[in-house]
């Protein structure tokens, strides 16, 4: 199952979000679109993080990690953690 989305990087918001995405937050795509991914990061999710990430991928590289996603019903004690994949658009 893959938790595909496509983020705008210089307004960090949500453009596309797919239906397993929607699944795991608990929120549904109309809520999702156009929102900051980082409302979804886990709040340990250091700032000097999310700016590497950000920089990372605007220099056109793919990042890999794990980062924790805080869903809408917290049920889950701190978050999901996630396997993560950054990559431009176009990168191969």
């Amino acid at each position: 199952m893959t938790y595909a989305t496509l983020i705008d990087l210089e307004s960090l918001t949500f453009d596309w979000v797919s239906e397993s995405y929607c699944r795991l937050t608990g929120y549904n795509e109309r809520e999702l679109l156009g929102r900051s991914y980082l409302d979804l990061a886990a709040h340990d999710l250091p700032k000097s993080k999310q700016d590497y990430i950000q920089n990372w991928v605007l220099a056109g590289r793919t990042w890999r990690g794990k980062w924790k996603v805080v869903p809408r019903r917290q049920t889950l004690l701190g978050g999901v953690d996630l396997d993560a994949g950054t990559q431009p658009l176009g990168a191969g």
